[in-house]
């Protein structure tokens, strides 16, 4: 979908806008391996032996869609829907399925509701499902078959994906009542509250202090003491496993990737807290276990804004502003607190948050100019959006 160039002043053409990319979001996984039943009160150290993943994020903060922010918006204050035109399917990013429901206006928003949030459910079935019948064909323990299929933690992956289709369509659904039947303004409403309350629901019941039974210790693939401490839960011999430890680039390459801490559950935590749980925080060093609150925040507020449509241009450029403080804040939180564990996270979520924070930033002032140097900009922006 093209970013919209405002019309200004007469002056050369400019150039056309390429158009902006998705950027992906994928957490690599691993096939199980058998896990050892845990001592009641231990602190159980992240190994293959007994973990089926280390998480990557991939750089989590970028969320998908982002890239199309300033097509959705419609940042050139012509006071149109761009890209969400009530006629028109929503992008890929936002509507995997693609489909509407109903005929009214509002049809592939609610279309886009009801099918994203069927993705997430059937996504956390099928989860329960494997677990389930690892239990009754293969006799695997309930617990130890949830910790292979990383259940609920897996759920995160779709959730933070969908996340912002969804409240997007949803507030689309709640603040265009006239656009549709009343019931289709309630379920919006009700499906933005849910999409609001889900990093209030990690904060209270996972995240936060009390709640939280994880902390961060060295990775004993690249720290020697970590190897001897997990060998020594394992019965092994403590200086063989410290030989095994990587060293020289297979270290640099192994912390570029994967980071130079794990997550492991505390003393007196629930037995495989951090197997169910890892995928909420695993990417993130310690202390930073919560910064997921802090992307999911951002999407929602941006979802917000695509959702509104000024009325005048003073409106919209009030918007825009808003949206590049936002952009801004978080491009600020990464730089400044670096909280991802990966350093390859921590390279890809500074630099797709400060592109993407530079091309809003560009196009809101281009739209106050006039003549080629607004058309310079907002070709530079489009540049941005298009890496």
């Amino acid at each position: 979908t093209p970013i919209p160039t405002p019309v200004l002043t007469p002056g050369p053409t400019p150039l056309p806008t390429p158009t902006p990319t998705a950027v992906p979001t994928s957490v690599p996984t691993a096939e199980p391996t058998a896990a050892p039943t845990p001592k009641p009160g231990a602190v159980i150290p992240l190994t293959e032996k007994n973990i089926a993943i280390k998480a990557s994020s991939g750089a989590a903060a970028v969320n998908p869609g982002g890239a199309k922010l300033a097509a959705v918006v419609g940042f050139d204050c012509e006071v149109q829907d761009i890209d969400l035109s009530s006629e028109q399917k929503l992008d890929w990013e936002f509507h995997p399925l693609g489909f509407g429901i109903g005929s009214s206006k509002q049809k592939y928003f609610f279309g886009a509701v009801i099918s994203n949030l069927g993705i997430i459910v059937v996504f956390l079935g099928l989860n329960y499902l494997i677990a389930w019948a690892q239990v009754a064909l293969f006799g695997v323990p309930l617990d130890t078959a949830i910790f292979y299929v990383r259940a609920p933690g897996l759920v995160y992956i779709p959730m933070m994906w969908l996340l912002m289709g969804t409240s997007i369509a949803a507030s689309n659904l709640a603040f265009f009542p006239s656009r549709a039947p009343a019931s289709l303004a309630i379920i919006g409403a009700l499906v933005l509250c849910l999409c609001v309350s889900f990093p209030v629901a990690m904060w209270m019941l996972l995240l936060k202090p009390g709640k939280f039974q994880a902390t961060a210790v060295p990775d004993a693939k690249i720290d020697p003491e970590a190897a001897a401490i997990v060998a020594g839960f394992a019965g092994e011999d403590g200086a063989g496993a410290a030989k095994k430890v990587y060293t020289g680039w297979k270290r640099k390459a192994y912390i570029l990737v994967f980071g130079s801490e794990v997550w492991v559950r505390k003393d007196g935590a629930p037995d495989y807290f951090v197997e169910k749980y890892g995928l909420f925080f695993e990417q993130y060093r310690h202390h930073y276990h919560w910064f997921s609150l802090v992307e999911m925040a951002q999407m929602l507020l941006l979802a917000l804004s695509a959702a509104w449509k000024p009325s005048d241009h003073a409106m919209c450029m009030m918007r825009n502003v808003m949206i590049t403080i936002v952009l801004f804040l978080f491009f600020l939180a990464v730089a400044v607190l670096r909280p991802y564990n990966s350093t390859f996270d921590m390279i890809t979520a500074t630099l797709m948050s400060g592109l993407m924070f530079a091309a809003v930033l560009l196009m809101t002032v281009a739209i106050s100019l006039k003549g080629d140097s607004a058309n310079l900009l907002m070709n530079a922006a489009g540049q941005l959006l298009f890496v």
